[in-house]
């Protein structure tokens, strides 16, 4: 059986509706949750927006990354791309934050 992860930008409408197949231990969970995802290329700049963000899309959990985009081993994105289950809604700040190219959003959503 197939459900939907939905991947939201903040203060925008839907973007994405990412097909993954359910699980066994998907079926305990029945609510569906807000995550957030931010990212910081370097330690230095500031979060605040993406996190005051995540708080007015009352996001339930929020994982960070602070490293580059280039890099594919982010591994708070990799923990929450494990922890969505079906039903669950993705929100990030900018579209930039979850992938550098349009290539690398398709290559993570699927």
């Amino acid at each position: 059986m197939e459900n939907n992860v939905q991947i939201h930008v903040h203060d925008h409408e839907l973007l994405y509706n990412a097909r993954r197949k359910e699980r066994p231990e998907d079926q305990e969970k029945s609510q569906e949750m807000k995550i957030g995802y931010i990212r910081v290329s370097r330690d230095k700049q500031a979060t605040i927006l993406q996190e005051d963000a995540m708080k007015r899309e009352v996001c339930e959990r929020t994982f960070t990354d602070k490293m580059t985009g280039k890099r594919f081993d982010r591994t708070e994105l990799l923990r929450m791309l494990d922890m969505a289950r079906p039903g669950d809604v993705i929100v990030v700040w900018r579209l930039d934050r979850l992938g550098r190219s349009m290539k690398e959003l398709i290559e993570t959503v699927h």
